[in-house]
């Protein structure tokens, strides 16, 4: 093939060519276009039915009141703690309760001695005489 048998393409041939891919490259983008924004419409419509709450109800009916529920397990402390008396005896009486107004050294609770505390308060009285 000599060069001088191929002929360079017109410039209207050319101006034709790309207006023509011009033309194809909008019609695929303007389909893309339509296209998501019809797939979006059936979302939001999809979306829209879905939202409502279908909800099947169940009538109550009264049960036998000897109903009860058994579960199983056991309860059992986190940590164990022994709690003993700060004072010994026993409270007579329950004189003053939080937050109420007292005199310096008055006495919240009276207590009485215990048993045990009498018996040997009674045996000390006794060696100290």
């Amino acid at each position: 093939m000599l060069s001088e048998d191929i002929k360079a393409p017109g410039r209207r041939s050319l101006l034709i060519a790309a207006a023509a891919a011009i033309l194809l490259a909008s019609v695929v983008v303007g389909n893309g276009f339509v296209d998501r924004a019809q797939s979006k419409q059936e979302v939001v419509q999809w979306t829209n039915t879905q939202a409502i709450p279908t909800v099947a109800l169940a009538q109550l009916t009264p049960a036998s009141p000897h109903q009860t529920l058994t579960l199983p397990g056991n309860i059992q402390p986190f940590n164990r703690a022994a709690i003993f008396a700060r004072v010994n005896g026993y409270v007579k009486s329950w004189d003053h309760d939080i937050g109420s107004p007292v005199k310096s050294g008055q006495a919240l609770c009276p207590r009485s001695r215990s048993a045990a505390q009498s018996s040997q308060g009674d045996v000390g009285e006794r060696k100290g005489q």
